[in-house]
């Protein structure tokens, strides 16, 4: 009867150390890929600046490519 217990407590011992392991390795990974998502997520926001930059930039422009229509136009007549 001993030898029987001894047998069910490594038997546990060893289901139990597979489930801590196998834990483990899990919070790993969803704590890698958090991170991968992080940065391209700040990837993506970086880009979205410069985005934002370059249409002020292009809206800027294209009032001075009308300004400088309307003056074309006044010196044309």
């Amino acid at each position: 009867m001993t030898s029987e217990i001894i047998v069910a407590v490594i038997a546990a011992l060893g289901g139990l150390s597979g489930s801590v392991i196998s834990m483990i390795r899990s919070s790993r990974l969803v704590s890698y890929r958090i991170d991968q998502l992080e940065k391209k997520m700040d990837a993506y926001e970086k880009a979205k600046e410069e985005l934002c930059g370059l249409e002020e930039k292009v809206e800027a422009l294209q009032e001075q490519v009308r300004v400088l229509g309307s003056g074309i136009e006044r010196l044309g007549k």
